[in-house]
């Protein structure tokens, strides 16, 4: 497997970093990522 690293202004590009990278494990983890989910349409 190849690996590699993306530069954080990279990531950015794509979007808010905070909000690419967080774990969905509890149920209010949940109710976040619906919520950007919403807003990004």
């Amino acid at each position: 497997m190849k690996v590699g690293t993306l530069p954080l202004d990279r990531v950015r590009t794509f979007g808010d970093p905070a909000e690419l990278f967080f774990n969905v494990n509890r149920p209010e983890e949940l109710a976040r990522a619906e919520d950007v989910w919403r807003r990004r349409g």
